[in-house]
């Protein structure tokens, strides 16, 4: 079972009231699952400036995923040797410009662009 997430994390104030609106939860609900690895990426990128703008689960794409999207493309170095994660460079507009597939957990760490919304 991985380990609670204890981290404080910025979140947009947007994505804050999309969660606090619609989930009728804090944000931190979704990330208390959050493998030990994603963690560490999650803490090196809002400690390098980035923040989570969306969080949402869907069964896309595999069932029970969990998204975890930040603002800015990543801006820590890109780590390629983690246990069961894969970093895939997405580069589709349409989607978002890389991820951090955790396969055992099915949480997807996933950058945008630019920074726009």
């Amino acid at each position: 079972m991985p380990a609670v997430c204890q981290l404080s994390i910025p979140v947009c104030k947007l994505c804050k009231q999309h969660l606090n609106l619609y989930a009728g939860a804090s944000f931190s609900c979704y990330l208390k699952n959050l493998p030990i690895c994603l963690q560490v990426i999650l803490k090196e990128e809002t400690k390098a400036g980035n923040e989570i703008v969306e969080i949402s689960k869907g069964d896309w794409p595999e069932k029970n995923a969990t998204f975890i999207f930040l603002k800015k493309p990543f801006l820590t170095p890109i780590r390629h040797n983690l246990p069961n994660v894969e970093y895939r460079l997405i580069n589709d507009p349409h989607y978002w410009k890389a991820e951090y597939h955790h396969q055992q957990s099915n949480v997807l760490l996933c950058c945008k662009f630019d920074g726009s919304l």
